[in-house]
């Protein structure tokens, strides 16, 4: 398809990442999955290339800066980063945290985020209008955590809600560093809320029973930011519901 464009979905073998994979093919865009398990991304590639859409299945670990670095063999060109990829393991108090842990999921939730980004970006520069969207949380957000009539207010789960306080905090930067060079990329902070998957351990009907929206619902402000060609802003932080606090 003459001017394709080319999207990578990190965490692109289940949960959201699968499915955000999927909706976008099927509008047309070209899909680089990153899988860290390359035989289940090839099986997903498999799949949707039954369906006559335009994918491939890349090898990618984002806690590897060389599996990284090796991902962008398999990448000519890119328009999209959705850095998917995420994991929450920590439900103790925070003052019984198991540091090991959460060490865990900060190499997912946030240096995962940096070694993909940062690699990705040549790549990224050479676009006519590229995009970075971060798959963040409410969890994460500081204002919502202080807000009594928050839906947050009641969660402790420190390690993971540090992780993505800590990815909101470089998603911040990174785009004002590339808005000052004037590159013509957005970086933008998506939170899809509490969806029923296989995310934290939990069974997607064990999730829904408690309150967990659908995966299409999960997903949809992430697919609204990429098919809005005409969109160029830049730091926002947003839900189905509009603006989240930071």
């Amino acid at each position: 398809m003459a001017n394709q464009k080319n999207i990578l979905v990190t965490g692109a073998t289940r949960g959201m990442g699968k499915e955000i994979s999927k909706v976008l093919a099927a509008q047309g865009y070209h899909i680089f999955l990153g899988a860290r398990n390359i035989n289940d991304g090839k099986t997903i590639a498999e799949e949707l290339e039954s369906k006559g859409f335009s994918v491939t299945a890349v090898q990618l670990d984002v806690t590897d800066m060389n599996s990284v670095k090796y991902a962008t063999r398999e990448i000519p060109s890119l328009d999209i980063l959705i850095n998917n990829a995420g994991i929450a393991l920590e439900t103790s108090s925070p003052s019984k945290l198991d540091v090991n842990k959460v060490k865990k999921e900060f190499d997912v939730n946030v240096f995962g985020v940096m070694n993909v980004s940062s690699v990705m970006l040549p790549l990224l520069k050479k676009a006519e209008q590229a995009k970075i969207i971060n798959i963040s949380s409410m969890m994460g957000s500081l204002n919502s955590a202080l807000d009594e009539n928050s839906i947050v207010y009641g969660a402790a789960v420190a390690g993971y809600q540090s992780s993505k306080a800590a990815l909101n905090m470089y998603t911040i930067q990174l785009a004002k560093e590339l808005e000052k060079e004037g590159c013509n990329i957005s970086v933008d902070l998506v939170d899809p809320g509490m969806v029923a998957t296989e995310f934290g351990g939990l069974k997607p009907d064990t999730a829904k029973q408690m309150g967990a929206k659908s995966v299409d619902e999960g997903i949809r402000r992430v697919i609204e930011l990429v098919v809005n060609e005409n969109g160029n802003e830049t730091i926002t932080f947003t839900n189905n519901e509009g603006i989240v606090p930071w």
